[in-house]
């Protein structure tokens, strides 16, 4: 219990410190088991509220995953809707067969139902429609790229690579060596003769 209480802690308090992510998480009525998050939507999207369905929230969780990078799976999940696991089949085999229609009718159930704004005039410039879509696949490029580096970080603090990413070392070979030091995945600041070894152990394996 204490392990998970100092984790969660810790977890939130690393999306404290990256204002950047714009996503949060805090618990509800002090119980670090119950937490609400909150993270910006894609731009453009239609989906307001609903249940998700989503597969690392339930069957294949795993430890490895954080806080954030479930955040992040949700943020994904959002931009880049998954028909083949759905909430409503109809809605799915839309989705697959005829993808315009299936935005058209989220963006009138949108308006409809979640109070988003009539879809603008007929007169704006498609140029507009062009920047969004550019927009929406940069947001979607980005969160796909932070979910890839929270989990190559295996649990570890995000913060703990920058100077070994900096010397052009990639992720996955700076966790196999933490790992294969005994480093907890809950250290905070890796002192100087650690880093050191790290290096070189860094060095001695390319």
């Amino acid at each position: 219990m204490a392990n998970r209480s100092r984790r969660i802690g810790k977890e939130m308090e690393d999306l404290r410190r990256d204002a950047l992510s714009g996503m949060s998480a805090e618990p509800i009525n002090d119980d670090i088991s119950h937490l609400r998050g909150a993270f910006k939507g894609p731009p453009g999207t239609p989906s307001q509220t609903g249940a998700i369905c989503l597969d690392t929230l339930s069957a294949a969780w795993s430890p490895v995953l954080t806080i954030k990078s479930a955040l992040l799976s949700l943020q994904s999940l959002l931009a880049t809707p998954e028909p083949k696991d759905p909430q409503d089949a109809e809605v799915a085999g839309m989705l697959l067969r005829n993808p315009k229609q299936f935005e058209e009718i989220a963006r009138q159930w949108a308006v409809q139902y979640a109070g988003a704004p009539a879809k603008a005039s007929s007169g704006s410039s498609s140029n507009a429609v062009d920047a969004r879509r550019e927009r929406e696949a940069e947001e979607r490029r980005k969160a796909q790229q932070e979910l890839l580096r929270q989990q190559q970080l295996e649990g570890y603090a995000s913060h703990l690579f920058t100077d070994f990413e900096a010397m052009g070392f990639d992720i996955p070979r700076v966790v196999r060596i933490l790992k294969g030091m005994g480093i907890p995945k809950t250290i905070g600041r890796l002192p100087n003769n650690i880093s050191e070894e790290i290096v070189e152990r860094l060095l001695s394996s390319t």
